[in-house]
């Protein structure tokens, strides 16, 4: 269709391609976006204290330094041997090793090649408790809940 001399505007088809395509452009980035507005949950003292062994590791290997630390029960606070507070616990939190006897601070050593200070501790974060091991090889930190089978039985 030719246009008269002096008219202006879009056709109908051309505005209804316009909008098609707008469309589709908001249907493939919506998905995307959505992603956006979910809450993200409050992280719990469990997983705060295995962030922060995990973070031990990486200044270790990121340094390629050993990192000397110690978990002190009592107060219920992850330390690093020069005395830096790296992660203050609810003052509540009952946390203890799970295979080792009960001591007020349970040293962590990560060496330079990311190699781990063999522990497992429970943590009573819930029911049942979680269970944060650090791996003795690969010094990587893991946390599961633990499995109970009766009462004061572990599977």
């Amino acid at each position: 269709m030719a246009r008269a001399a002096g008219q202006r505007g879009f056709t109908l088809v051309e505005l209804l391609i316009v909008l098609l395509i707008l469309a589709l452009g908001a249907a493939t980035a919506s998905p995307a976006l959505g992603r956006f507005f979910i809450p993200k949950p409050v992280p719990t003292p469990s997983d705060q204290l295995m962030t922060a062994l995990a973070l031990a590791r990486d200044r270790a290997l990121l340094r390629q330094r050993p990192f000397r630390g110690f978990i002190d029960l009592a107060e219920k606070r992850f330390v690093t041997a020069t005395g830096e507070v790296l992660l203050q616990l609810p003052a509540g939190l009952r946390i203890e090793a799970a295979h080792a006897p009960q001591a007020p601070r349970l040293p962590c050593l990560f060496g330079a090649d990311g190699h781990g200070c063999a522990m497992t501790l429970r943590v009573y974060d819930g029911e049942p408790p979680w269970l944060l091991i650090v791996d003795p090889v690969t010094g990587r930190v893991s946390m599961k809940r633990e499995a109970v089978g009766e009462p004061g039985e572990t599977i």
